[in-house]
């Protein structure tokens, strides 16, 4: 009986902490709309920024992956360069000149350019990090583990660099509200809920079978924004294919 109110008690935590986390992204986007309801191809999200950076310092703090401090903070430096390039935005006019860097334009071609755009900077960075994790592995005097290292700091970075996809949430929001085609944008946000839960029940499984180095300070709450932080890539995906519509 103690043993079941241990395991369910985390459980339920963890669902009640990972609806709150969705909902303060949520909050965040509105709140920006609210307060400058105006859209440009190119633009800085202090509010969804400031989300995503704590989603990230949560999980390397409370990561239950084993891929030690060096792993983490490659992790760190991948995802704090894909923000830096959110709020930047260098990507933008090199990859479409034909469009310039905070003008105004349609929603679909903002929609378009905006994901294109993320899409571009964050498979870049994608590849840098499988590098960067290879060649740190490959340093190590002691080699043991050496796939299950790799991986898991493979796994932290891409958890950094999906979440920036939550920094398009704003633009997703506004593309839904003044689009031509809402059926399309209405029917993506069905599907962003919908994987939503199927992480939020993928977690649950995580939660029973993770294996945290003994170190690990509250590996629980690692999972627990471990999928808000992947549900990030799928606000830049689905927001492009409902702007194809």
């Amino acid at each position: 009986m103690g043993s079941e109110t241990r395991v369910d008690r985390p459980v339920k935590t963890m669902l009640a902490v990972q609806i709150g986390a969705y909902a303060v992204l949520v909050v965040l986007a509105l709140i920006r709309i609210v307060l400058n309801p105006s859209m440009t191809a190119v633009q800085f999200e202090p509010l969804m920024t400031l989300g995503v950076l704590a989603l990230g310092v949560t999980f390397l703090v409370c990561s239950p992956l084993r891929d030690g401090t060096a792993g983490r903070v490659i992790a760190g430096l991948i995802g704090a360069v894909a923000l830096v390039l959110m709020a930047l935005a260098p990507l933008g006019p090199v990859l479409f000149p034909h469009v310039k860097a905070g003008g105004s334009y349609g929603m679909r071609d903002m929609a378009r350019y905006a994901p294109e755009a993320w899409f571009a900077g964050i498979g870049g960075l994608l590849v840098a990090l499988i590098i960067v994790s290879f060649i740190r592995q490959m340093a190590r005097a002691e080699r043991s583990h050496l796939i299950r290292g790799l991986s898991h700091t493979v796994i932290d970075g891409i958890a950094m660099l999906a979440a920036t996809g939550w920094c398009l949430l704003p633009q997703y929001l506004f593309g839904t509200l003044v689009s031509i085609n809402r059926v399309a944008w209405i029917a993506s946000i069905v599907v962003l809920v919908v994987f939503a839960v199927a992480l939020a029940v993928a977690s649950v499984w995580w939660l029973n079978e993770m294996d945290p180095d003994e170190r690990a300070n509250r590996p629980w709450i690692g999972i627990v924004v471990l999928p808000v932080m992947l549900a990030g890539t799928l606000v830049p995906m689905l927001s492009l294919i409902a702007a194809l519509l």
